[in-house]
């Protein structure tokens, strides 16, 4: 694709009014008859419905809704008021891929009955049919919408080449990052900051992107391939973000095959969320997405570290969110830097044997990986923390800390959980969830090779 058709890709695969200051208004992805099916007894019955509407849905969590209106002696409604969990087949005219979808319930429209279901195919499903379609097209690029991200306002789009209103110009915001055999673009929507503002505890589309491929792009392109579009993208915001409405094309600018879906339960909205990445960050050095990427990538192909980026991400984002309470990050933050330091030192360098790793107490395995990492251990000078125990069992630096108040949490006898009543205040808990979240951070970037702004 040349820089005007990747523009005008940027925008959302359904016709949307980006314009409008509405947010979570469904989004409507087919309407008409469908063909659909249900087993019965061992009995496959397939009927046609007329009236029937596939939509995006933002509440209560972004998902694909099906909608047939009928009558109520329909066979369809007749077998769903008899059972629970009522799964149906459906195509469209003239396509043969099939999607399951889970029936929730129907309500009495005057005369009609309104049968509702949710999208329930299989990751499996989903990927036996993106590889149905690309038996006979070559997939040159994908559009999707991102739900919930942040925007880093930056403007870097040559005006001669966008197509959209004035209005729309003035607030147009783009990052992008590439790796060996694609490029992702990625836009925020007009109004980004207005929108946002209404999306608390809540969803809706922040951004549009492109996935372009290279010409020698092969066809065994899977929904997994996604996976590295979430992972990278959350560990920017701190939360779970992922795409939706998704569609690819071939080189000559067809649909080949669509998916709305999110491929994760995605978070919720949070604009007091923080990450590594901000507006600040970003303004410093247009190109730290690229360079955080690119090390990225690179360990999620290799076979060693891809299992343990993707956990280790999974961790730090749900402390960031503090699912389990500061107790609980906590908890989260020392597994992911054990977990690093036993890959990087045991397997990757071999710098120690496994036996030797395991007699080594916790804090000197994630003291070793800060050292490889060239993160500084030491406790910041102005932060009293601790002060209720004596100076001389007080921990020594940053490791000593995180794993002394870890072991008051994870091992509650009676002696521990007195000791941390007794001398670790609440905002000792606190401080101590930020230097671990930071500490975490400055790992999994040294990871990835990136030596700039933070």
């Amino acid at each position: 694709m040349n820089k005007p058709e990747i523009l005008q890709a940027l925008d959302c695969v359904y016709p949307i009014d980006e314009v409008n200051d509405e947010v979570n208004t469904p989004i409507t992805i087919y309407e008409g008859s469908l063909e659909v099916s249900f087993n019965d007894n061992n009995n496959r019955i397939t009927r046609n419905y007329d009236n029937c509407t596939l939509q995006f849905v933002f509440q209560p969590s972004p998902r694909v809704e099906l909608i047939i209106k009928t009558q109520w002696d329909e066979p369809l409604i007749q077998y769903y008021e008899s059972r629970l969990n009522v799964n149906i087949y459906i195509k469209r005219p003239g396509d043969d891929s099939c999607f399951k979808f889970l029936c929730l319930g129907r309500t009495l429209n005057e005369n009609e009955v309104v049968l509702q279901a949710i999208f329930n195919s299989s990751q499996e499903d989903i990927n036996n049919y993106i590889a149905e379609c690309l038996k006979n097209n070559q997939l040159s690029y994908i559009r999707f919408s991102l739900l919930n991200f942040k925007s880093l306002g930056q403007l870097t789009m040559d005006k001669e080449f966008i197509t959209h209103t004035e209005k729309i110009l003035s607030s147009l915001h783009e990052f992008k990052f590439s790796a060996d055999n694609f490029k992702i673009i990625i836009r925020e929507i007009y109004k980004h900051k207005e929108k946002t503002e209404k999306l608390v505890n809540s969803y809706g589309i922040t951004h549009f992107g492109v996935i372009v491929f290279n010409s020698n792009q092969n066809q065994s392109f899977t929904i997994d391939f996604l996976h590295i579009l979430v992972s990278f993208l959350s560990f920017l915001q701190g939360y779970w973000v992922a795409p939706c409405l998704m569609a690819g094309y071939n080189a000559n600018n067809q649909k080949i095959w669509e998916l709305a879906e999110p491929p994760i339960r995605v978070d919720y909205w949070e604009s007091s969320k923080q990450s590594w990445l901000n507006m600040e960050v970003f303004f410093k050095n247009h190109n730290c997405l690229e360079q955080a990427f690119e090390g990225f990538w690179k360990k999620w192909n290799n076979e060693l570290w891809k299992e343990p980026i993707q956990l280790g991400i999974h961790w730090y984002i749900e402390s960031n969110k503090q699912a389990g309470a500061i107790e609980g990050s906590i908890i989260f933050i020392q597994s992911a830097l054990e977990l690093f330091s036993w890959v990087l030192l045991v397997e990757d360098k071999k710098m120690i044997s496994a036996d030797g790793f395991d007699k080594l107490p916790a804090s000197d395995k994630i003291s070793l990986l800060l050292s490889q990492c060239n993160i500084p251990i030491e406790i910041p000078e102005h932060l009293k923390i601790l002060t209720a125990i004596k100076e001389k069992e007080r921990p020594k630096n940053l490791a000593e800390l995180l794993t002394y108040v870890r072991n008051k949490i994870t091992h509650p006898s009676p002696k521990n959980r007195k000791q941390l009543s007794d001398n670790v205040e609440t905002k000792d808990l606190k401080n101590t969830y930020y230097l671990g979240r930071w500490l975490l951070e400055l790992t999994l970037l040294s990871l990835f090779n990136y030596n700039s702004y933070y």
